[in-house]
C-alpha cells in the first residue's frame, strides 16, 4: 500500500470511530432529553396533584366553614321564628282583649241608643197623641164655625127670599093698581 492509501484509510477509520462516538453523544443526550422530560413530567403531574389535594382541601374547609354558617343561620332563624311566633301571639292576645273590650263598648252604646230611641219614640207618641187631639179639636171647631155660618147664610138666604116675595107682591100689587088706573083713564076717555 502507498503512504496515500494508508493515510486515507487512517482518515476513513478515524472518521468512522469519530460518527460512532457522534452517534453515540446523540443517543446519550436523546437519553438525557427524554429522561429530563420525564422527570420534569413526573415532577409536574406530583405538583398538580399535591395542588389537587391541596384545593380538595381547602374546598372541604369551604364546605365544613359553610355547612357551620348554614348551621348559625339555620338556627338564628329557628330563634327569630319562635320569637316573631311569640310576639305575634302576644299581639293575638292583645288584640282578642281589644276586640272583647270594643264589642263590650258597643254592646253598652247600643243598649244606651235602644234606650234612647224608646224614649224618642214614647215621647213622639205623644206628640203624635196631642198633635191628635190638638186637630180633632180643630176640627170640631171648623165643623162647629162651618155650621154657624151655614145657618147664617141659611138665615140671609130666608130674608132675602122674603124680600124678593115681598117686593115681588108689591110690584104686583102696583102692577094691578096701574091697570086699573088705566081702566078708569079708558072707561072716562071712553065716555067722553
Amino acid at each position: 500500500m502507498s503512504p496515500n492509501s494508508t493515510a486515507i484509510t487512517r482518515q476513513c477509520m478515524e472518521a468512522d470511530s469519530s460518527n460512532e462516538e457522534l452517534g453515540l453523544k446523540e443517543e446519550e443526550a436523546e437519553r438525557a432529553r427524554v429522561e429530563a422530560e420525564t422527570r420534569a413530567a413526573e415532577l409536574a403531574a406530583k405538583k398538580a396533584k399535591k395542588a389537587e389535594a391541596e384545593a380538595e382541601a381547602e374546598a372541604e374547609a369551604e364546605a365544613e366553614a359553610e355547612a357551620e354558617a348554614e348551621a348559625e343561620a339555620e338556627a338564628e332563624a329557628e330563634a327569630e321564628a319562635e320569637a316573631e311566633a311569640e310576639a305575634e301571639a302576644e299581639a293575638e292576645a292583645e288584640a282578642e282583649a281589644e276586640a272583647e273590650a270594643e264589642a263590650e263598648a258597643e254592646a253598652e252604646a247600643e243598649a244606651e241608643a235602644e234606650a234612647e230611641a224608646e224614649a224618642e219614640a214614647e215621647a213622639e207618641a205623644e206628640a203624635e197623641a196631642e198633635a191628635e187631639a190638638e186637630a180633632k179639636w180643630q176640627a170640631e171647631e171648623e165643623a162647629e164655625q162651618l155650621r154657624a155660618y151655614a145657618a147664617e147664610q141659611a138665615k140671609e138666604r130666608e130674608r132675602a127670599a122674603a124680600k124678593r116675595k115681598a117686593r115681588e107682591k108689591a110690584e104686583q100689587r102696583m102692577s094691578v093698581a096701574e091697570e086699573k088706573e088705566k081702566e078708569k083713564l079708558r072707561e072716562e076717555e071712553d065716555e067722553e
